[in-house]
């Protein structure tokens, strides 16, 4: 959370953004263990550093991934 900035979607017509209401019962599932429902987000790295930064950490972890015998993530 550190290197990334968190972009809401913005409305169609006013360009502002759509932030969901944590009070909204359409926000959250119902029953015993709610969860929250599926809320489109973009993600954006702060600086080219921390962008190069995030990205050798991934490869990294990757390749301990295969160190374990691990399938890639290949997302």
């Amino acid at each position: 959370m550190w290197g990334i900035d968190f972009i809401p979607p913005t409305h169609g017509k006013t360009g502002k953004p759509i932030i969901p209401d944590i009070n909204d019962e359409t926000t959250f599932s119902d029953g015993f263990v709610s969860i929250p429902y599926i809320y489109k987000l973009g993600f954006k790295p702060r600086s080219e550093k921390y962008k190069k930064l995030i990205e050798r950490s991934y490869e990294d972890s990757q390749a301990e991934w295969q160190v374990l015998g691990l399938k890639n993530d290949e997302r």
